[in-house]
């Protein structure tokens, strides 16, 4: 029976593809809002098999109190309900376009909706995830008060069954808002590390994207585009409401690191550090290296405590063929450079480290 469906589905995919495409180019398609051209945001949703949750994340985004929308579902090669799900709520909403493409994975497919979106304003959100009624409403208000290029909201993680409950918004109420500018925007990648490095609870201006995609065949596709187009804004606007909702699901990308998802991390700051150097951005670079370390230790504590010896000495081979040629780019502690000059001491040195934590600790919380 979903053979037949499948079928049906593709004919007509075929029949409307060239009227669907003239519509879009008139500025047809949609309901009145998306008429308008001149504030129209483009939602770019990608969607791989999650038929339980796909038809959330769309509702939260069609019953915004912003309606000047149009919503691209990037159907990634999904081998179960999801894209039909899609193709049905294209019919009940004309603001929905539906892309169909061979699996490419999260990349692949933020860059498909790229590449049909229409809008002035460009807005990422993950197909397991929703988002607040009046999201696009408040945030796209602030960022042209404040003539910005790119705006993020807070975000509050939720659980895979958890029911919707949404942020109460004192509609009359100045909002809490931190607006950077000049070299300070570069600056929040550490200061506001996880707020903005990630890609979903923001509202960007389309030019951002003029030749800058993201990395296919990546994970942590995020750390590698960021800072470009970080660097290409004048000004950024965080507001201080948690507007996005994001699900935390056991076999989602941030659940599973395996060694390809750490190695990508790596190679995302080895490309960021290249990019500040090439640009003799010489602060943004040290600290990148820094940031990197950090990472390395992050991660390494992590397999210590998952007591992983196989992991544990793979990152120790990693740390010595990728972070120590860095040394000497920064000034680090005595510690540091040890570690710098005998990297065979990397396993010792957490260890040692862990264990004078652990030890003072103990005696804050009991005296002994």
């Amino acid at each position: 029976m979903r053979g037949l469906y499948e079928s049906a589905r593709t004919k007509k995919l075929e029949k409307n593809k060239m009227d669907d495409n003239k519509n879009r180019k008139d500025g047809k398609g949609g309901k009145e809002g998306t008429k308008k051209t001149d504030n129209l945001i483009s939602v770019i949703v990608p969607i791989y098999n999650i038929e339980k949750y796909v038809e959330r994340c769309v509702d939260s985004i069609r019953n915004q109190s912003y309606t000047n929308i149009e919503i691209i579902l990037v159907d990634d090669g999904s081998d179960d309900l999801s894209g039909i799900i899609c193709d049905r709520l294209a019919e009940i909403d004309s603001r929905i376009y539906v892309v169909h493409k061979e699996n490419g994975g999260l990349s692949s497919a933020r860059n498909a909706g790229l590449d049909a979106a229409r809008g002035k304003y460009i807005s990422l959100i993950d197909g397991d995830d929703y988002i607040h009624p009046h999201m696009y409403e408040r945030m796209l208000t602030i960022l042209l008060e404040e003539n910005a290029d790119m705006i993020s909201c807070g975000f509050r993680m939720v659980e895979e069954d958890a029911e919707e409950k949404f942020e109460y918004l004192e509609r009359e109420k100045l909002p809490d808002i931190i607006c950077v500018e000049g070299k300070e925007i570069l600056h929040q990648l550490w200061l506001r590390d996880n707020e903005t490095v990630v890609q979903w609870n923001k509202i960007f201006r389309r030019e951002l994207f003029d030749g800058c995609r993201y990395p296919q065949g990546r994970y942590h596709e995020d750390v590698y585009v960021i800072h470009r187009i970080l660097n290409r804004c004048k000004k950024v606007v965080y507001l201080n409401e948690k507007l996005y909702y994001y699900m935390q699901r056991s076999k989602s990308i941030m659940h599973s690191e395996t060694r390809q998802v750490i190695s990508d991390a790596i190679e995302g700051y080895e490309e960021r550090i290249a990019f500040f150097k090439e640009r003799k951005l010489v602060y943004e670079y040290q600290k990148t290296i820094r940031v990197l370390f950090e990472y390395l230790k992050w991660k390494y504590d992590m397999m210590t405590a998952q007591n992983d010896e196989g992991e544990r000495k793979w990152l120790i081979d990693i740390y010595r063929k990728k972070y120590a040629k860095y040394y000497g780019e920064v000034e680090y502690s005595r510690e540091e450079r040890v570690l710098f000059r005998c990297p065979q001491y990397f396993d010792n040195y957490v260890r040692f480290r862990n264990f004078i934590f652990k030890m003072c600790s103990r005696w804050m919380k009991y005296g002994r």
